[in-house]
């Protein structure tokens, strides 16, 4: 039997879903040529990888934030996140609160994977 509160996000999920698809339907039939969001891009696309690891990495740094959302995914220091290596924008040059950070070091190709704890 479904949780009657799992179902009721379930309900609000598709219907946020919905609204981010019809919003985009609309202002593409108005003429508008700006760029789509990750996340809309994610939902128009969800069989393409590279477009979901863009979508979640952008959600993870709080990427409808401010206007540096790409920066921080490019200085990303979650190293241990399985797409670390394959984000997106790490050519990016715009600026990131990030990089104020003294740890902000990223494991080099050459060092051995971290184990993580058990």
């Amino acid at each position: 039997m479904i949780d009657p509160k799992m179902e009721e996000a379930k309900k609000k999920r598709d219907a946020w879903e919905k609204a981010l698809l019809d919003a985009h339907a609309a202002r593409k039939a108005a003429g508008d040529t700006k760029e789509t969001g990750p996340i809309v891009n994610a939902l128009l696309y969800p069989t393409r990888p590279k477009v979901l690891i863009r979508a979640f990495c952008w959600t993870c740094v709080g990427g409808e934030e401010d206007a540096g959302g790409r920066g921080r995914v490019r200085d990303c220091t979650v190293f241990r996140c399985a797409f670390w290596r394959m984000r997106p924008w790490q050519d990016v040059k715009e600026k990131s609160s990030y990089t104020d950070h003294p740890d902000h070091t990223a494991p080099s190709e050459d060092e051995p994977e971290r184990e993580l704890p058990r």
